[in-house]
This record gives structure tokens, C-alpha cells and sequence, in this order.
């Protein structure tokens, strides 16, 4: 980059920026995230609230999981006391 386009480029953003400053740029920018904030309740929120109060009264609950029987305790590997290891073969005696 030559040696004098660093001061031209700072001085194009400051003439830019006192430029933007006089048509209220301030005011502007908080107009700006008033709509967005209005916006995102509308596209989020809204739909979101609604799903959820849909899914509340109306839609029937979902089916809970059956958990597996833990009455009888296991072993380290992971077998049920009283049940055959089926991964090996049977011993010879």
C-alpha cells in the first residue's frame, strides 16, 4: 500500500462520517433497531408462543420410553444375575 493512500483513506471516512452525522445518523440507527426489534417479535416470538400454547393444550402428549427392567443387578460386563453369557461358547467339563 503507497505511503499516502492510509492518510486519504482516513480522511475520505472522516468527511464520510461528518457527512452521514448531519442527516442524524444517531436517529436513524435507533429507528432502525426499533423496526428490527418489532420485526424479530413478529418472525421469532410470535410463532414460537404459539406453537408452544398449540402444543400445551392441544397436541396429545408424547409416549414415554419404557425403561428396561433393573431389578436384578448386573454383573461388571453388563449381564443380568441368572441369565446365559451368550458371547462365549459353552464350557467342556
Amino acid at each position: 500500500m503507497p505511503r499516502w493512500l492510509r492518510p486519504a483513506i482516513a480522511t475520505a471516512l472522516l468527511l464520510a462520517g461528518a457527512g452521514l452525522a448531519s442527516f442524524g445518523l444517531i436517529d436513524l440507527i435507533a429507528r432502525g433497531y426499533g423496526t428490527l426489534t418489532w420485526l424479530f417479535l413478529a418472525v421469532f416470538v410470535v410463532p414460537i408462543l404459539t406453537w408452544g400454547i398449540y402444543r400445551i393444550r392441544v397436541a396429545p402428549a408424547p409416549a414415554l420410553a419404557v425403561a428396561p427392567d433393573r431389578s436384578e443387578p448386573e454383573d461388571r460386563v453388563g449381564h443380568r444375575a441368572g441369565t446365559p453369557d451368550r458371547t462365549s461358547a459353552p464350557r467342556s467339563q
